[in-house]
């Protein structure tokens, strides 16, 4: 049986997957490592580029983020792999090592779903801890401004419990992801995450932030992407339907109008355009479902 089944699933990224490979080959430590590659529609030459690497490759259909970590799952489940880390391609290890993280999953027995310490491309904190996804919670955000990740960077010194993480790098025990029965395909990109989290908890599992590796994302300066942003507020909306159903979505549904609305305002008064916040404004009110898919 095999320590850890490494899952990529890529989009046209021939230009970060060898760079994402090779940091996790450096920082594996002792860890049996199994990579493999779920790629999603791409029209690059991230193939060659595969097939140059030490992983497996999964050619398939853009049918998004978690069918692709579901096909990944697959792969994990036939080599035995006791632990899945899912991996956006842009994602590299820089301190720590995999096997360290394991060891510190396996004195936690209860730990189902674990992410470590983020940093962007300049050294700055990366936010990938979130706060739980209510109607209260996202009327409090409309109302005092509070963003739904943990923001304060103090919450990122030491370990934690979460009530969910953000799915760049998502390492879950094998056990929670057969449990769970994987991540739900109805969510194309976005939300996912905080789905696989919510479900984990409910069956039990412990959701924790483990700052004892660290990896880069590459996130700051990242151009602005209409159909990524549409996709991100649609899956907001799929969410609140799915865990809130009738009234408290609807409820959810009116504090990101709130939310959103005010953060425009505040960009507009600024002098910016707040050309993301009028994206996500008019997504939520007006959604689209017709745009809820490959651009």
């Amino acid at each position: 049986m095999g320590d850890l089944a490494v899952v990529v699933v890529t989009h046209d990224s021939a230009h970060d997957l060898e760079a994402c490979v090779a940091s996790v080959l450096t920082h594996r430590g002792d860890a049996d490592v199994d990579i493999v590659v779920c790629d999603s529609g791409s029209s690059d030459d991230v193939e060659a580029v595969a097939r140059r690497l030490p992983v497996d490759f999964l050619r398939g259909p853009n049918r998004g983020f978690a069918a692709g970590c579901n096909r990944g799952i697959e792969m994990a489940q036939r080599t035995g792999a006791r632990y899945v880390l899912f991996l956006n391609p842009d994602i590299r290890l820089a301190e720590g090592t995999l096997s360290d993280l394991i060891a510190e999953c396996e004195r936690r027995p209860r730990a189902g779903v674990v992410t470590v310490r983020q940093l962007d491309q300049h050294g700055r904190l990366v936010r990938n801890i979130g706060r739980p996804s209510t109607p209260a919670a996202y009327w409090r955000m409309a109302l005092m401004g509070r963003s739904e990740l943990e923001w304060d960077s103090s919450s990122y010194d030491t370990e934690r419990s979460c009530a969910w993480v953000v799915g760049s790098f998502l390492l879950a025990r094998r056990e929670t992801i057969d449990q769970l029965g994987g991540f739900d395909e109805r969510f194309f990109l976005y939300r996912d995450d905080v789905d696989l989290c919510r479900r984990a908890r409910a069956a039990g599992w412990d959701v924790r932030y483990l700052p004892i590796l660290t990896t880069t994302h590459a996130v700051a300066d990242r151009p602005f992407d209409l159909h990524r942003e549409q996709l991100l507020a649609l899956s907001k909306l799929l969410y609140s339907r799915k865990w809130y159903p009738g009234w408290r979505s609807t409820a959810m549904r009116a504090g990101l109008v709130l939310f959103y609305a005010r953060h425009l305002l505040k960009q507009r008064r600024a002098g910016f355009a707040g050309q993301r916040e009028w994206t996500h404004l008019k997504a939520t009110l007006r959604p689209d479902w017709g745009q809820y898919g490959p651009a």
